[in-house]
């Protein structure tokens, strides 16, 4: 695990596609592991961005470190066990939700 000080966007991109799980409290990396398709866990107990929870891509964690470390293993037993790829996911909702908008 690497803890990194604040980040332009193109250094924590760079970062991102290549991580395990990213966690983070920042609503912005939330959206572009969600568009990049790599799993995320939210240190904070709500989210601005529902679509990255509801793809699946992302978990809340909450604020204290049990539920953090809680999630952050559940995500990581999801992912072993789970045959859906985030990306997969992902352009199914695009088509579904693309069929009412």
């Amino acid at each position: 695990m690497f803890l990194f000080p604040s980040l332009i966007l193109k250094e924590s991109l760079f970062l991102c596609k290549d991580a395990r799980v990213v966690l983070t409290d920042s609503g912005g990396l939330q959206e572009e592991t969600t568009a990049l398709g790599e799993p995320c866990v939210t240190i904070r107990e709500n989210t601005e961005r529902p679509i990255t929870i509801e793809v699946v891509t992302n978990l809340m964690g909450g604020t204290k470190k049990e539920s953090i470390m809680i999630t952050f293993e559940e995500f990581c037993q999801e992912r072993k066990t789970s045959s859906r790829c985030p990306r997969d996911e992902m352009a199914r909702r695009r088509r579904e939700f693309g069929r009412y908008c």
